[in-house]
């Protein structure tokens, strides 16, 4: 296991991406660094900094993992045939529908290794979100037996401009009901509370993966006008996994491409002066709580972060 420092809370500088191709290609993720703080993006995306594995992240990888299998190595997954494969996985491949039991033990199995690499709890306990985990995937279950999938780990990209940059994104599957005649695009989310009314309508993933799919041949049975998110709820009273369908229209495809288009000149003007400045107004990005860079960027801009430590 990796020794992560409990603070400040960065480690392992990673080989940066070739700046060309990195400036070049957009994804959900870069779009919203950028749009977030460019200290934290530099941080993240060009010097390669990693946080130390948060309990959220870490679960929410595990509820990944027990869907769609892994596409690929990271330090917290065993690289065998049964770590690599999810429910879905088995479903598509061997036409398996594994039974509720069996669903269960492969959860556990996965939330004890995501969770193997977990330093700092956060007030959270192993064995309860373990419980909570069950509960939901209990009544997951019912809904997933279902559910037909097309494809996994679908991996898109949009030529813009003739080459100029590039749309890109990988998605974890595609899929539908019984009786639908069209697949959607799926994703699994996790979350403490449940989601408010309009938040799905709200979530750049969905319009970004629409324009990648309206443009990328070989989709025709995929409404790419739908994204399907699956929210594993893990409250203490009443775990449970809920679904929620958004919509995306013309207007929302045109305000993103714009949005991405925004995002990457920030980005080519910030590579251009060296200049990343952190958004210290940001109630979402700029705290100790929410960023694992607060220490190096208090050091190099100066003032302090607000809140908590990681």
């Amino acid at each position: 296991m990796t020794d992560y420092p409990k603070k400040p809370g960065f480690v392992e500088p990673r080989i940066a991406e070739d700046l060309t191709r990195h400036m070049h290609q957009s994804t959900v993720s870069k779009v919203f660094g950028a749009s977030s703080c460019l200290a934290q993006y530099k941080y993240l995306y060009i010097d390669g900094y990693r946080s130390p594995p948060a309990v959220a992240l870490q679960f929410g990888t595990a509820w990944d993992r027990l869907q769609y299998g892994v596409p690929g190595k990271t330090p917290a997954h065993k690289d065998t045939p049964e770590t690599r494969s999810g429910y879905f996985h088995e479903k598509l491949t061997r036409g398996v529908d594994l039974p509720e039991k069996d669903v269960k033990e492969r959860f556990a199995e996965t939330w004890k290794e995501e969770a193997a690499v977990i330093d700092n709890w956060e007030g959270e306990d192993y064995v309860d979100l373990q419980k909570r985990g069950l509960l939901a995937i209990g009544e997951w279950h019912k809904i997933a037996q279902d559910i037909e999938p097309r494809s996994l780990h679908d991996d898109l990209a949009l030529e813009i401009n003739g080459g100029e940059w590039f749309l890109r994104g990988s998605l974890d599957m595609i899929g539908r009901h019984r009786g639908e005649k069209k697949f959607t695009p799926r994703d699994a989310k996790t979350s403490g509370k449940k989601w408010p009314k309009g938040k799905s309508d709200n979530m750049i993933q969905a319009t970004h993966y629409s324009i990648l799919l309206a443009h990328t041949p070989g989709y025709e049975d995929v409404d790419h006008n739908k994204f399907t998110f699956e929210v594993m709820v893990k409250n203490k009273q009443k775990p449970v996994v809920d679904e929620f369908v958004t919509t995306v229209d013309d207007r929302e495809r045109t305000t993103h491409l714009r949005r991405v288009a925004l995002a990457r000149d920030v980005i080519h003007t910030a590579f251009k002066t060296g200049d990343f400045i952190p958004n210290r107004d940001s109630m979402l990005a700029c705290s100790r709580k929410l960023c694992a860079f607060w220490a190096l960027c208090e050091k190099e801009h100066g003032g302090t972060v607000r809140g908590e430590e990681v």
